[in-house]
């Protein structure tokens, strides 16, 4: 998948009851990891099945002081939910794309992965 370069910070909320209700059950927005470090491996985070390629935390850009993710070239990251099978969620996910960045960028959000195992693509966003 071509991708230019992106900084991302998410938060994922479930809605109990009303939208009025709802209460955050689970939120990373990487300022607890060491600026430099691979993502692969802290938070649950991990690279595409099969990728060798890794996201780094950085601090070129954040939505909260200090850090975020930078996701370069053909890389992805992912983030697996098990224990979230039922119910509404909103997903709130925050990108900075540069100006100067080229290619396309996509989130994806899947309810069913690994992508050999019959991958169902819940949701595909692409800014180009």
């Amino acid at each position: 998948m071509k991708k230019a370069l992106a900084l991302l910070g998410v938060t994922a909320t479930l809605a109990v009851g009303t939208s009025a209700s709802a209460q955050v059950v689970w939120e990373d927005n990487f300022d607890s990891y060491e600026t430099g470090s691979a993502i692969d491996g802290q938070g649950g985070w991990e690279p595409w099945e099969g990728s060798t390629l890794v996201s780094t935390v950085s601090d070129t850009q954040a939505r909260s002081a200090p850090n975020s993710i930078e996701i370069t070239g053909a890389d992805d990251l992912v983030r697996q939910y098990t224990d979230y099978t039922t119910g509404v969620y909103a997903y709130t996910a925050w990108q900075y794309i540069p100006g100067e960045g080229s290619g396309a960028i996509s989130f994806i959000l899947l309810n069913n992965y690994p992508a050999a195992a019959n991958p169902d693509w819940s949701v595909a966003t692409t800014m180009d």
